[in-house]
């Protein structure tokens, strides 16, 4: 008879602080702007990048700087009293709202983060007075990451999910593994349920297996 490993998808805890930010050429640019609050040029900044890239730990280390809250729709907006992040829904479905949420941040002076894919200028935006409003933002992009950001990346994913490798193990993945953060965190997570499934630690043969599966 043989035995079957059962798997499960544990929730893990993510740990976005300003210690655990790793800053390089793809994202230095964006950390600084965060931490120029609130010596910005207005009362909001928009910072873009592909999935995974680092938007979302930005946001909450400006938001524990800035003491702001997360906004998930616009229920009420105009009874905030708080700094705000927008991130992790699509802002163009409530242009009459993002557009008065635009205009009352400014009235009461109150500190916006908008966190996006892709910047205001590629945006299919109806509203001509929200388009020029959204243009006049500052706006910071996240690029994909160099080799130093990758390993730092890596080693915070697993670090998160409670993994550890051998330096030769983790050196062998960098030098194969999908240059992207989405893939990255794809791969990652393939590679974490093949471990459980199998019942062993990562080793370079785990790897090899992931790599031959043909995660893109």
């Amino acid at each position: 008879m043989t035995s079957r490993q059962f798997t499960f998808s544990l929730p893990h805890q993510e740990t976005y602080t300003s210690e655990t930010f790793f800053q390089s050429t793809a994202n230095s640019n964006a950390y600084q702007w965060v931490n120029r609050w609130p010596e910005w040029p207005g009362q909001g900044l928009v910072i873009y990048g592909p999935p995974g890239s680092g938007k979302t730990h930005l946001a909450h280390v400006w938001q524990k700087k800035a003491q702001a809250i997360f906004l998930e729709n616009f229920h009420n907006v105009q009874d905030l009293q708080s700094n705000v992040v927008l991130d992790g829904f699509n802002l163009l479905d409530y242009e009459t709202d993002l557009f008065h949420f635009y205009n009352t941040s400014h009235e009461q002076k109150r500190f916006f983060l908008i966190c996006t894919e892709t910047p205001p200028n590629h945006w299919k935006i109806q509203l001509a007075d929200l388009r020029s409003r959204l243009l006049s933002l500052p706006t910071v992009g996240l690029e994909n990451p160099d080799d130093a950001l990758l390993r730092a990346v890596l080693m915070k994913k697993l670090a998160d999910l409670q993994l550890r490798v051998s330096p030769k193990t983790l050196d062998y993945l960098l030098t194969r593994m999908p240059r992207t953060f989405e893939t990255l965190h794809t791969f990652i997570s393939t590679l974490n349920q093949r471990s459980l499934a199998e019942g062993q630690k990562i080793n370079i043969q785990t790897i090899r297996k992931v790599l031959e599966s043909k995660i893109d």
